[in-house]
């Protein structure tokens, strides 16, 4: 558990994590175990107790850097994603864009793990409330993309399609289903009903 997320802090790199020297290679696990317990070997049974006493020092020392870290590592995790699902090239990428263009507003006033939370929430009240199957199913999606946000925010927040893969489907799929229901509501207060007159 402890190396990857000790390498974590360095994705994105940032001033700090230069300055610790932590990056996203494997070798810097072991020079920041062997810091804290020279002795301890790669995987060892020690090794992840060193890093976790690495970790909570820093919590302890640096915590304005640490929650900087963070802010911006759940930060990167949104948007990157988008900047990158945006930017596919052709008619494709065109499409994606325009489909894409509420939710990356909404990823620059919130991060997209409170976005799917909130959404999983409602859909999940939605469910109790209504009893509609679809509530639910969208209720564990979003709650699924929440917890797949969480995870990279934590871990490797810059966008790899085979990593993120699911938080792409999740981020196309939830804003068609946005058009469509915009769609519905707008159809449905037009609609002209026949009274048989």
């Amino acid at each position: 558990v402890m190396h990857p997320l000790v390498l974590a802090l360095g994705v994105p790199e940032t001033e700090f994590s230069r300055e610790l020297g932590v990056r996203w290679e494997d070798r810097v696990g072991p020079e920041k175990a062997r810091a804290i317990d020279p002795d301890t070997d790669y995987l060892g049974p020690r090794y992840n107790a060193a890093l976790k006493t690495f970790y909570r020092e820093l919590w302890q020392t640096r915590t304005w850097d640490m929650v900087q870290v963070y802010r911006n590592k759940f930060s990167t995790a949104g948007t990157e994603m988008l900047t990158v699902l945006r930017s596919s090239p052709g008619p494709v990428g065109a499409v994606i864009a325009a489909v894409l263009a509420p939710l990356d507003w909404l990823v620059q006033v919130m991060w997209l793990a409170v976005f799917c939370l909130v959404l999983a929430v409602a859909m999940l009240l939605l469910f109790v409330r209504r009893r509609s199957i679809v509530f639910f199913v969208f209720g564990l999606l979003s709650l699924a993309a929440c917890l797949l946000q969480v995870e990279s925010g934590i871990v490797y927040s810059k966008f790899v399609q085979q990593y993120h893969n699911f938080a792409s489907f999740f981020v196309l799929f939830i804003s068609l289903a946005g058009v469509q229901a915009f769609v519905n509501y707008t159809c449905s207060r037009f609609r002209v009903v026949d009274t048989g007159a």
